[in-house]
């Protein structure tokens, strides 16, 4: 763990004990927001896999005709990546939904950015989010607009925001963990855990 200030990046560390919650096997994705938690499954039938964001574990409050890839929630409200179906074949679009399950916005992910590999992570800070493959991160605002993008150097990377609201990309290696700051259009090298053998997550009030 570590905090930035403007002399740069220190830290003193501790260890923090994990307790689970009841959550079903086949979620996808599970984000916090304020004191309620939610998730994105998928329950599979014997010829149809149906999707749902369900609130604490229990309410289903939004259940599209597509499936869901991956989701994530800021103060606009529940960003989803999912595939649908057309009359000109596949589509994969970026949803924005609020916390009722209201359907706020729908983009085709083509008329953001072209990914040669599914999008399979999102993660939002408070006036952006960002879309990860395995070859790329791309930052869209609030309105599906692309602020930025920028081409993965190694694809077992990580991407999470810090309590500080920022974005961060975590590159792991065999000498350790690499971690920059997603500065606007910029990658800033922030610090690095030597010979580190960990994954990024997301910080909270401490860190």
């Amino acid at each position: 763990s570590a905090e930035y200030d403007s002399s740069g990046w220190s830290s003193t560390g501790r260890p923090y004990k994990q307790s689970g919650i009841n959550i079903p096997q086949n979620y996808i994705s599970v984000f916090a927001r304020d004191a309620e938690y939610y998730m994105a499954v998928v329950y599979l039938g014997v010829n149809k896999e149906t999707y749902a964001v369900l609130k604490n574990g229990a309410d289903s409050i939004y259940s599209p005709t597509g499936s869901i890839e991956c989701a994530a929630g800021n103060g606009r409200g529940i960003w989803l990546v999912g595939t649908d179906s057309s009359d000109s074949g596949a589509e994969v679009n970026l949803r924005l939904i609020s916390y009722s399950g209201e359907l706020l916005l729908t983009v085709n992910l083509e008329n953001i950015a072209h990914f040669d590999d599914p999008v399979y992570t999102i993660r939002c800070t408070a006036d952006a989010v960002y879309l990860k493959s395995a070859s790329k991160i791309v930052g869209i605002d609030s309105t599906g607009k692309k602020v930025s993008e920028f081409k993965l150097e190694n694809t077992n990377s990580g991407l999470a925001v810090g309590s500080d609201g920022k974005a961060y990309l975590a590159y792991y290696t065999d000498k350790g963990t690499q971690v920059n700051l997603i500065d606007g259009t910029v990658l800033k090298p922030a610090f690095t855990l030597q010979e580190a053998d960990g994954r990024i997550y997301g910080g909270n009030a401490e860190f």
